[in-house]
């Protein structure tokens, strides 16, 4: 995704501003990961290690 910098910065902008190349080297950090709907990305008894951020759709939790 060749915006990423620049959805991340409007995004945080309004939190931390900073300026567009602290955003185009933090977006090479990470990689886009697509989730089909109702994909569990984590289950409830497991650690996460990564950091998601949601570009387009919602997210939510499944309470058992």
């Amino acid at each position: 995704m060749q915006n990423l910098p620049q959805i991340l910065k409007t995004t945080f902008d309004q939190y931390y501003t900073a300026p567009i190349q602290i955003w185009e080297t933090f977006a090479k950090q990470g990689q886009i990961v697509t989730a089909k709907k109702n994909e569990v990305i984590k289950s409830y008894d497991q650690t996460e290690k990564y950091f998601y951020f949601i570009i387009s759709g919602s997210g939510g939790i499944i309470l058992f």
